[in-house]
């Protein structure tokens, strides 16, 4: 459903962010935004566009040391902010964990003496806290590179280390122009372009935001 007045758009796409249908919203936000005319009041077009409503849990699951608009970035190029996404492989939630994948991480962690044990999935705070878990685990893996963290979130550790050990010491973008499957360099692409895309958007909230503080004093 893409209704074509744009007032109309955002009130429907407001709903289905009250609802918790991020990738509804992003639906119904993205075909808007790629047009030279764009949404009525384009700030809050592009905040429902990406699940920056997931920020806050983000935050809380990697710690200080890692971007949460990576983890942020990664939820939207999986799921488009759906909790409830399934994959044709099986793969569940938000950041897309294997229920293999997850419980491995949950027993890591002390998960067996959780109340979601196994973990529920769809559950956007445990499937949060699981895939930041796995992917602050790959960041250490790959010493804090991105691309090869994300490349390995994608088509598993063990490809990357094979693409390592084949061609070592590639800068980033030769590293991902380099990735032996064309999914993994586009979906590189994507992570790291919704990363910079979500960040402007919260740069234009804090100017609002200032602009706002100044006004009213």
């Amino acid at each position: 459903m893409h209704p074509r007045d744009g007032a109309e758009a955002l009130g429907v796409a407001r709903s289905a962010l009250a609802l918790g249908a991020l990738d509804i919203a992003a639906r119904i936000t993205r075909p808007r935004l790629d047009r030279d005319d764009r949404g009525p009041g384009d700030l809050e077009w592009d905040l429902l566009l990406h699940p920056l409503v997931y920020i806050p849990l983000v935050e809380e699951a990697l710690g200080p040391d890692v971007d949460p608009l990576l983890a942020g970035a990664l939820i939207e190029a999986e799921s488009a902010g759906n909790s409830a996404a399934v994959s044709p492989a099986g793969a569940v939630g938000l950041m897309q964990l294997l229920p293999s994948t997850a419980a491995a991480l949950a027993r890591e962690s002390g998960g067996e003496s959780d109340d979601r044990f196994p973990p529920d999935l769809t559950h956007a705070a445990t499937n949060i806290r699981l895939g930041c878990a796995h992917l602050a685990g790959l960041l250490r893996r790959y010493e804090g590179a991105e691309e090869r963290a994300l490349a390995a979130y994608n088509a598993g550790a063990a490809a990357v280390d094979r693409w390592e050990a084949r061609t070592p010491g590639r800068d980033a973008a030769h590293f991902t122009d380099g990735a032996e499957y064309a999914e993994t360099r586009a979906y590189i692409k994507r992570v790291l372009a919704a990363r910079a895309a979500m960040a402007r958007v919260v740069r234009a909230c804090a100017a609002g935001d200032a602009g706002e503080t100044r006004g009213e004093e």
